[in-house]
C-alpha cells in the first residue's frame, strides 16, 4: 500500500538490512517509537513512502538532531491540544 503501520515498522527494524540502513544515516533507533511519531508528520498512524524518505533526511545526524526534533514535535501537539 505504501505506507509503513507502526506494527509493520516495528518488525522491519528487527530486519539487520533495516538497522544497517539507520546506522548509515546516524539515526538512533532505540526508541523506536518516538522515531515513527517523527516521521509520520501528518499523524495519521501510518508512513508513507514520502514521509520516511523526507524524515529520514531530516533527521540524519547526530544524535542531538533527533533530540531537537522530537522537542520540536511534542511542543507542537501540546500547543495544538491547548488551542
Amino acid at each position: 500500500s505504501g505506507t509503513l503501520s507502526w506494527e509493520k515498522f516495528q518488525r522491519h527494524l528487527e530486519e539487520p538490512a533495516v538497522m544497517a540502513y539507520f546506522a548509515s544515516l546516524d539515526l538512533d533507533v532505540s526508541n523506536a517509537h518516538r522515531l515513527f511519531r517523527l516521521l509520520d508528520t501528518n499523524d495519521d498512524n501510518e508512513v508513507g513512502s514520502d514521509e520516511f524518505l523526507e524524515g529520514c533526511m531530516r533527521l540524519k545526524g547526530e544524535a542531538k538532531s533527533i533530540d531537537v526534533n522530537i522537542l520540536v514535535h511534542e511542543t507542537k501537539k501540546t500547543s495544538a491540544n491547548m488551542s
